[in-house]
């Protein structure tokens, strides 16, 4: 399922994952940021929407998904 955001975007799924330091989370990064996109972007030509990596400067997070 695809959602329009209001600036035009379309995304496939969005990718939310925990950011802190640990390395259990570091991992999950890895995988949300480098391994989901490769993937499910490049090699089947999703659009992922990934939180950490997708947003605009000084925008609010709701504001983005609404």
């Amino acid at each position: 399922m695809q959602k329009s955001l209001y600036y035009g975007m379309t995304f496939d799924a969005y990718v939310i994952y925990p950011r802190s330091g640990s390395l259990d989370n570091i991992n999950t990064s890895n995988f949300a940021l480098r391994i989901l996109p490769k993937i499910l972007e490049e090699t089947y030509g999703y659009k992922l929407y990934i939180s950490g990596r997708d947003e605009l400067p000084g925008q609010g997070k709701m504001k983005k998904l609404k």
